[in-house]
């Protein structure tokens, strides 16, 4: 009996420490595809258009820049100095954290263009559920800073009435 207990405890660690190995591997965090942000994200795409600017000659008038963001670079350096205290996120141990230039163009350019997330997710190299998150953050920061530099219609409230009033 001895040694049928020996046996039954070895078979047992056994099935123990197999069972601990056979545990399923961690997932990736970040998919592959969106691994080289640095490289290929929106902010090496507008460097690239500023020297596309400057390459022609079109400096002032910003054309790839304006193009791609509907603003001028000056105007989206002002913004991004109004609002980046304010979308300023913090790295961590295990990631880098989005910066706000990163975030200011990719809300800029879903404003300007209305693509989908999907589109921006291949575009900037950000994850669908961060952009979900990132553009209401900061169109709700845009909204806040510039909400004394804009003026809304005397027609909004109207506008809203009436669309209360209308039922489908």
């Amino acid at each position: 009996m001895d040694q049928d207990d020996e046996i039954a405890a070895a078979a047992a660690a056994y099935i123990v420490l197999s069972a601990k190995k056979k545990k399923r591997k961690h997932k990736c965090w970040v998919k592959p595809s969106l691994c080289d942000r640095s490289e290929y994200g929106g902010m090496h795409l507008l460097n690239v258009l500023k020297k596309d600017d400057v390459y022609i000659g079109n400096n002032k008038n910003n054309g790839s820049v304006k193009n791609f963001l509907r603003m001028s670079s000056t105007d989206f350096e002002w913004l991004l100095c109004q609002i980046a205290p304010k979308i300023q996120k913090e790295d961590t141990n295990y990631r880098q954290a989005i910066s706000p230039m990163e975030r200011l163009l990719l809300t800029l350019r879903f404003l300007a263009t209305g693509d989908s997330y999907h589109s921006l997710m291949y575009l900037f190299k950000i994850s669908v559920s961060s952009i979900s998150r990132i553009i209401p953050e900061v169109c709700k920061v845009i909204a806040e800073v510039l909400k004394d530099k804009l003026k809304v219609s005397r027609y909004l409230g109207r506008y809203t009435a009436f669309q209360s009033n209308d039922i489908m």
